[in-house]
């Protein structure tokens, strides 16, 4: 989604995920550079902006599994609601009614809602634990074998050195290739892809 300024105007992209809900907001200053600067080899050059947009779909590639994991949680906890507002309306006609087989037919649901909540629990903390490093990110550091980030952005946490190695991956493999050749071959054999499954 294009926007004029960040709210602090330093950044030229972001990537935003609130629980299964993602998008990338590039922001104006995201192609401010691109009348100096270019990316690429002198052959095919491309503009500074590639980088960054590029940058954010690194990020929403190793966020990948934590949005299908909070996915899969937000739709339990919509049928967990579903079900419990069932089993309240079941269980005041049933204390109005005083019907003994409905009764009985609650007292098996209020079991099964139990197990449905720690079942939703289990996927809120798969969720949470993806959301700090997830299987991409896994894999990443041992593709990396203890190497450092192909930029100086990238070398401030893990999530970045990803989105930087992605980036320059797709904007000048040749470059990467020089750098961590390793890393190179696991980005062109998919294993980013693989990852993300």
């Amino acid at each position: 989604i294009r926007y004029t300024r960040s709210k602090d105007g330093r950044k030229g992209a972001l990537y935003v995920q609130k629980n299964c809900a993602a998008h990338i907001r590039i922001y104006n200053r995201a192609f401010e550079a691109d009348r100096w600067q270019f990316v690429g080899s002198p052959q095919r050059p491309l503009p500074s902006s590639t980088r960054t947009v590029l940058h954010e779909v690194g990020h929403a590639i190793h966020n990948h599994p934590s949005r299908v994991a909070f996915c899969a949680y937000e739709k339990k906890v919509a049928a967990l609601r579903a079900r419990i507002n069932t089993y309240n309306a079941n269980l005041k006609r049933a204390r109005r009614t005083r019907d003994r087989r409905l009764a009985a037919k609650l007292a098996r649901e209020s079991k099964a809602l139990t197990a449905m909540k720690a079942a939703v629990e289990a996927l809120s903390k798969r969720a949470l634990s993806f959301a700090e490093r997830g299987p991409v990110l896994d894999a990443f550091t041992k593709a990396m074998a203890g190497k450092s980030a192909p930029t100086s952005y990238g070398q401030t946490s893990l999530r970045e050195s990803f989105a930087e190695s992605f980036s320059l991956f797709r904007s000048d493999p040749a470059a990467l290739k020089r750098l961590l050749p390793r890393l190179y071959q696991w980005f062109a054999s998919g294993g980013h892809v693989r990852a993300m499954r």
